[in-house]
């Protein structure tokens, strides 16, 4: 019992995520407007889109972090696209209203990543009981967080690797900096020396 609590809880906050990924905006005449979202390599990732008022379309693009175009779409009024992440950066969903001039328009969009974005085996699901398929669902969760969490240390060595690197280079700076200074004062006053001896204005 307290098994299936935690898994209908666990449940229940994914769905709540889910429902966080799900964006309405609206498009005026000639407007572009880009979505983004942080996605890891290897990564499922799935969007479906429809156009209101019914009938109406615009042009629907997404790229990768390299800028190629994965989907692509000119008179769109609802559909929807699935792809497996081949690198780590932000991927762009793209909404363009310049294909006709009807005026404003209204996009709902969902865009998911991981578990949820991964399409529900049915068949597999008849073969198992209710708390068989949510126990299974947990486990893929769990692997996309435990996979989370590496590219997560990866990233964070690299900014320790980029942050000890910037101070090294800035300690060399005004190490640099400081030799300048020091040598144009010195230099500084050796002239000032000599231009006084031979104006006379000082003695040895």
């Amino acid at each position: 019992m307290r098994l299936q609590t935690l898994c209908a809880v666990a449940l229940a906050f994914v769905t709540a995520l889910t429902c966080v990924n799900s964006l309405s905006f609206t498009l005026r005449n000639g407007e572009e407007t880009c979505l983004s979202q942080e996605v890891i390599r290897g990564e499922y990732v799935s969007g479906d889109y429809w156009v209101e008022p019914e009938g109406r379309v615009v042009a629907v693009s997404v790229r990768d972090p390299l800028g190629a175009t994965v989907y692509h779409k000119r008179n769109a009024f609802e559909g929807s696209f699935a792809y497996t992440a081949s690198d780590n950066g932000e991927y762009k969903a793209c909404f363009s209203n310049t294909v006709d001039h009807e005026g404003p328009k209204t996009i709902k969009f969902r865009f998911l990543t991981g578990t949820e974005a991964k399409p529900k085996n049915v068949a597999t699901k008849k073969n198992l009981r209710p708390l068989e398929v949510q126990v299974r669902h947990l486990e893929e969760i769990v692997t996309g967080i435990r996979r989370d969490e590496g590219w997560l240390s990866r990233r964070q060595e690299e900014m320790r690797e980029l942050n000890a690197s910037t101070a090294s280079q800035v300690l060399w700076f005004n190490i640099v900096a400081i030799f300048i200074l020091v040598s144009t004062g010195l230099l500084q006053i050796w002239y000032l020396k000599r231009y006084f001896r031979a104006k006379k204005l000082v003695v040895d």
